[in-house]
């Protein structure tokens, strides 16, 4: 799989290789998980998996590839006591 957000960088000996850059903003998280009534760190735990899985290829253009990206969130939130993000999951 290929990330559809592809981090250019130089591929140089002895330097790490790097997939992807994942941002966040704290203020963004906080209004997001008030107005979808999530807490703040089980919110930004969602959105660090989602980055960390684009990194990996995975995308969501598609009702398929949605569903697939969200089971695998999903199952991973859950290693960490946290509840499916998705209302309708």
């Amino acid at each position: 799989m290929c990330s559809p957000f592809p981090l250019e960088t130089p591929n140089l000996p002895g330097l790490p290789v790097f997939l992807a850059d994942i941002v966040l903003c704290p203020e963004v998280i906080h209004r997001e998980a008030h107005e979808q009534h999530k807490q703040p760190l089980h919110h930004l735990a969602h959105l660090v998996v989602h980055g960390c899985l684009h990194a990996q290829g995975y995308v969501h253009e598609t009702d398929a590839q949605a569903e697939l990206m969200q089971v695998r969130e999903t199952e991973i939130l859950k290693r960490f006591g946290i509840e499916n993000p998705y209302p309708d999951g």
